[in-house]
C-alpha cells in the first residue's frame, strides 16, 4: 500500500504528461533518465526541467517546503 499511497492522482497525471522519463531509486537517491539512458547535451535542459518539476510535485504532494 505504500507504493499505491505514493502515486497520488496528481503524480500519476504528472507522469502521463511527461512520457519517456524513467525513475529508479536506491537508498536515499532517485535516478531520472530518458528511455535511451543517454541524453544528448542539447536535451539536458529538458531533463533538468523535468527533474525540477518532479521534485516540486513530490514536495507539494507531501506538503513539504523547498529550500533554495
Amino acid at each position: 500500500t505504500a507504493i499505491i499511497d505514493f502515486f497520488s492522482n496528481s503524480l500519476i497525471r504528472f507522469f502521463e504528461k511527461n512520457k519517456g522519463f524513467r525513475l529508479e531509486s536506491k537508498n536515499n537517491m532517485v535516478f531520472v533518465y530518458k528511455k535511451a539512458r543517454r541524453i544528448k547535451p542539447e536535451n539536458l535542459n529538458t531533463l533538468i526541467d523535468f527533474t525540477k518539476a518532479l521534485m516540486y510535485e513530490l514536495y507539494v504532494q507531501n506538503n513539504l517546503t523547498i529550500k533554495v
